[in-house]
């Protein structure tokens, strides 16, 4: 009996932003489907109007399982684990430790294939469209929570957006600009 795939379902039980104040609760699995259809965006946007040879299917699956390590550790929020080099270094440890034990929880005839994609994410190339992705979509967050007057999310979006700013990707710049608007809609506007 192998348990990846139960362990992979309690992503939906792991709160995020869980020292911040709600108006709706965020799941890591919902944030993973987002972050995989951000993903998918940008990659084929960087495709069509940049010419690159990326593949967006590969960054889509990479964004599924970028926060796996997460069914062992939940969701550390990021003034926490970027609080100082020494506590972010034992974080990052941890976080292997924990992807490491997900991968042994697959039949052997699986895990190399899995590990492929959970361990070496960071060396495929579409891997930093996955971590701007992963901002996108904490950005999109914050636009929603203001929006239903939560004000406790305008500092951290000025940050994000900032670190989204300082992105080189012409296809996040491109996502930004001809897609974000539309968050701040109400549903009726976008009809």
């Amino acid at each position: 009996m192998f348990h990846f795939f139960a362990y992979l379902f309690k992503l939906k039980h792991i709160k995020r932003w869980n020292l911040w104040k709600n108006n709706h609760e965020e799941n890591v699995m919902e944030h993973t489907c987002e972050v995989a259809i951000i993903a998918h965006a940008l990659v084929t946007i960087q495709n069509a109007k940049y010419g690159t040879g990326l593949n967006a299917d590969k960054a889509a699956t990479l964004a599924l399982f970028h926060e796996i390590g997460e069914t062992i550790t939940g969701d550390i929020v990021t003034p926490i684990k970027y609080n100082n080099a020494e506590l972010n270094l034992q974080f990052k440890k941890l976080e292997t430790l924990a992807t490491k034990r997900m991968c042994e929880q697959l039949p052997e005839y699986l895990q190399a294939k899995y590990s492929n994609i959970i361990l070496d994410e960071k060396n495929y190339p579409e891997w930093p469209f996955v971590k701007a992705a992963d901002k996108i979509a904490a950005y999109i967050k914050c636009l929603e929570e203001i929006k239903s007057g939560n004000n406790e999310f305008l500092k951290v979006k000025q940050t994000i957006c900032n670190t989204i700013q300082s992105m080189n990707i012409s296809a996040v710049h491109d996502f930004m600009e001809e897609f974000i608007p539309s968050f701040s809609l109400a549903l009726d506007e976008l009809i």
